[in-house]
């Protein structure tokens, strides 16, 4: 006892020497205080630390990671399983003396702890196995960047589920197709004229004063014409225009001849019915336009001059007044501005002519001759150009064959479906009468 109290003496005597002087003072407290700090990490880790239970091999999550992982990493992971399993048994206090092993090992920990694996993933493909697989090297310094590709995976899969609408887009393009069906009529505006009138005729404007002696010696005064018993006056109409040397024609030449004259201003349906008709027939009609309708059914024009039908002018502007009652100068400027064009916009030159508005004038009809039309009136007129007036089939039908003599030209306007839906009855009743049909 005295021998261990000297010795205890000899120590603290040491120690207090030591402590006395002034160059090892300072490393001793030193010494201390990093002693006492690591006492303090020790304690803190140890509380902090959960108690780390070694994997169950027989826990299918575990069981899963090890059948799924590919070929050439298995024994790389079995390897890390059983090193981790040592060092959790072995170094367990040397695991809590270090923080940088402590948290790769929690890691490891968390990795075959991790999330559970849904059942509908067990036979996924090998491009998720692969990437599962390297989760498992731990302190690797390349396994950390390949454990955040299994989150983007899921990304990529919802992307292409986005991706279905890009096959609607396709589907809303059908209506391109429609576009071009649309397209056909286009075509029909502008075709090469199958059939041409042939030109009779020397269009070409007057000078002023072979339009001021038309004035001096000629009546331009306008007058009417019409009504369904003109035909009677027809005959004494065209011998005064022979006489004067006008090219008018209120009857046809050739004995039993009829010509069909169609007066077109406006356009309400009918004349398609109309040359289906004709065409059914055999027949072969006149046709007297304006620039609106032909601006307006370019198509049913292009159908008139291929089926073989003259088209002539029926005045360019089409008045309310009768063009009848202007001056020379404007009725020459108005045929001729109609004339220009139906040369530029379908090729067309026309020969005849057809005064608006059912009014004429010996002046104007000398002067249109003079530029070299062909002025056509007619012999049979009816009131059939307005479309809301109803006209009894049984009483208008009499009166058109009433109306026939040779030469006659009847006078139509296809602006009321009964004109159309007597057409066809006309026609073979004038044919059983013995007559042909003309063109002018």
């Amino acid at each position: 006892m005295r021998k261990n109290r000297k010795q205890k003496r000899s120590w603290f005597g040491w120690l207090g020497n030591l402590l006395s002087s002034s160059e090892y003072a300072k490393y001793v407290f030193v010494v201390i205080d990093g002693l006492i700090i690591l006492g303090l990490v020790l304690l803190v880790t140890s509380a902090i630390r959960p108690d780390k239970k070694l994997p169950d091999k027989s826990d299918p999550e575990i069981a899963q990671l090890t059948v799924t992982a590919p070929e050439n990493e298995k024994d790389t992971e079995s390897d890390e399983i059983t090193n981790t399993d040592q060092s959790d048994l072995i170094n367990s206090d040397a695991e809590s003396e270090d923080p940088d092993k402590d948290e790769q090992s929690s890691d490891q920990e968390d990795l075959i702890d991790g999330p559970d694996i849904p059942e509908n993933e067990e036979n996924a493909p090998s491009e998720n196995n692969s990437s599962e697989a390297p989760a498992s090297d731990g302190a690797s310094d390349t396994a950390a960047p390949e454990t955040a590709p299994p989150e983007t995976p899921p990304a990529e899969p919802e992307t292409p589920a986005t991706e279905p609408p890009a096959p609607e887009t396709p589907a809303t393009e059908p209506p391109a197709p429609e576009t071009p069906a649309t397209e056909p009529p286009a075509p029909e505006t502008a075709p090469p004229p199958v059939t041409q009138i042939p030109y009779v005729g020397n269009i070409h404007a007057l000078s002023q004063d072979q339009i001021n002696a038309i004035r001096a010696n000629y009546d331009c005064n306008g007058r009417g014409y019409g009504g369904i018993t003109y035909f009677q006056a027809a005959p004494s109409v065209q011998s005064q225009m022979d006489s004067m040397g006008i090219n008018c024609r209120t009857l046809v030449p050739g004995g039993n001849t009829v010509a069909l004259t169609f007066q077109e201003g406006w356009e309400p349906g009918y004349t398609g019915q109309l040359l289906d008709i004709l065409a059914q027939k055999g027949v072969k009609g006149n046709f007297y336009i304006t620039h609106e309708y032909a601006a307006s059914r370019p198509d049913l024009v292009w159908r008139m001059i291929n089926e073989g039908h003259t088209v002539g002018s029926h005045t360019y502007a089409c008045p309310n007044t009768a063009i009848a009652y202007f001056n020379l100068e404007d009725i020459m400027n108005d045929a001729m501005q109609m004339q220009q064009y139906m040369l530029s916009t379908f090729g067309y030159d026309m020969h005849a002519y057809n005064y608006n508005s059912g009014a004429w004038s010996p002046g104007s009809a000398k002067m249109l001759s003079d530029m070299g039309y062909t002025v056509v009136l007619c012999s049979n007129s009816y009131s059939d150009y307005s479309a809301y007036d109803y006209i009894d089939p049984n009483v208008w039908l009499p009166q058109l064959k009433a109306g026939l003599i040779p030469g006659s030209i009847y006078a139509f306007h296809v602006t009321n479906p009964v004109t159309v839906q007597m057409i066809g009855p006309l026609i073979d009743y004038i044919r059983s009468m013995g007559y042909t049909f003309v063109l002018i």
